[in-house]
């Protein structure tokens, strides 16, 4: 009795499981469409960069915000050089990304809003030095970020892939060149020895 009893509710059985199994796959498939159209749909204008482009945008803007920050440091320098130095750090990285900010946008790529955990662990150690010691210490800095910098524009303009991007890393090394032997000049004078 208890066989034909399950033959009898077998077919029911059956039926409910395969309107499971149905209703699983339907939202299987739901499932991977809507994720499809996410990875697709959600970023449709950064597929058309290159990930070096993107890097580029990224480290590019990064740069440009510690060479800001660090700017306003170096403007409350009591060195004159110094400080104007620091004043055209703040000038001139601000039109940068500026400019960059909009290209990235053309492009769909949101721009970073803050120059990196690295940078700003390198500005709060900047902050606590003593007037003298900052200058000097701001000097070598600032040529050794200038020089990646420039690496980071020529690498951009000689390989990037977008046009836009290229012509402003090519832009870009006129700049950072021009403050490169600003800062030489300024490292060579005895008081920054």
């Amino acid at each position: 009795m208890h066989r034909g009893m399950r033959a009898k509710t077998r077919p029911h059985v059956d039926a409910v499981q395969g309107a499971r199994h149905e209703k699983r796959m339907a939202l299987g498939i739901s499932l991977g469409v809507l994720v499809g159209v996410l990875a697709v749909g959600g970023a449709p204008a950064q597929t058309g960069l290159s990930s070096s482009d993107r890097d580029f945008i990224t480290k590019a803007v990064q740069s440009g915000q510690a060479e800001i920050a660090m700017g306003h440091e170096a403007a409350e320098s009591t060195a004159a050089d110094i400080s104007a130095f620091g004043k055209q750090m703040i000038t001139d990285y601000t039109k940068m990304n500026d400019e960059l900010a909009a290209i990235a946008k053309q492009k769909g790529v949101t721009p970073p809003d803050s120059p990196g955990m690295a940078n700003q662990a390198k500005s709060a150690a900047m902050n606590v030095m003593p007037g003298k010691m900052f200058d000097s210490q701001y000097i070598s800095d600032q040529i050794k970020d200038h020089q990646a910098t420039l690496e980071l524009l020529k690498t951009e303009a000689s390989s990037g892939q977008d046009p836009d991007l290229k012509s402003f890393a090519a832009k870009g090394i006129t700049v950072v060149e021009g403050h490169l032997a600003e800062l030489q000049r300024l490292q060579a004078k005895p008081e920054y020895q």
